[in-house]
């Protein structure tokens, strides 16, 4: 068996490669030096290609600049604040808009590089009610402004019934983005699944109480 090594491809030239190397075999992988090494042996008319240095993939580098630019929980905010909800009234919803901005990371492994973008662009709100449906917003919702109507906050729920005494729902936020990735190697990244970033929290609900007395 003998090795050679050859750069004729430059660093950008990919190939679907080699078990040994820790590649699935439909992966396409990338070298990280810009050298490939070919091995041949007697017995057998065909070669190995292998990458020097550690393989590259796009996957896994975009896979990595995600995880690097991962924003944390989705900080949520319910109308009235810091009080009981309840029953029958609107549950005004919504997340930080400081929150709601598109991230971008750029990740290097030799002369590939990859560049995912996560972009939000919807908000879920499970009211953690029994039967009660999702509250699907196209952002992340508003909130409440003093002395302003309602109505005109479209992110909201209304809890028809309250939990047994001394329970709470679970609401859960899930913040819904869009994932994208560019990359200077010749292929094309994507489609992606959307990326949910979800946070949870107790709130209590109770029905007002309403106080009669005779005259």
């Amino acid at each position: 068996m003998s090795t050679s090594i050859d750069s004729s491809g430059g660093s950008l030239f990919g190939k679907t490669v080699i078990n040994k190397a820790g590649i699935d075999i439909n992966t396409r992988a990338y070298s990280e030096t810009s050298r490939w090494w070919r091995r041949l042996c007697p017995e057998d008319v065909r070669y190995t290609v292998i990458p020097e240095g550690t393989p590259v993939s796009t996957d896994g580098l975009m896979a990595q600049a995600i995880d690097e630019i991962r924003p944390g929980d989705p900080p949520t905010k319910t109308d009235p604040d810091g009080s009981m909800k309840l029953v029958q009234a609107p549950t005004i919803l919504s997340i930080d808009p400081s929150y709601w901005v598109a991230r971008s990371k750029t990740v290097t492994a030799g002369r590939v590089s990859v560049t995912a973008t996560l972009d939000p662009y919807k908000s879920v709100w499970d009211s953690g009610e029994p039967d009660a449906d999702d509250v699907v917003c196209s952002g992340p919702g508003k909130a409440v402004v003093s002395g302003t109507d309602w109505e005109r906050y479209q992110c909201q729920h209304i809890y028809k019934w309250a939990p047994p005494p001394g329970e709470y729902y679970t609401m859960t936020t899930s913040a819904v983005f869009e994932v994208s990735g560019t990359t200077n190697a010749p292929e094309t990244l994507g489609p992606y699944s959307d990326l949910l970033i979800e946070a949870t929290e107790q709130v209590e609900v109770g029905e007002m109480q309403a106080l009669v007395t005779r005259s």
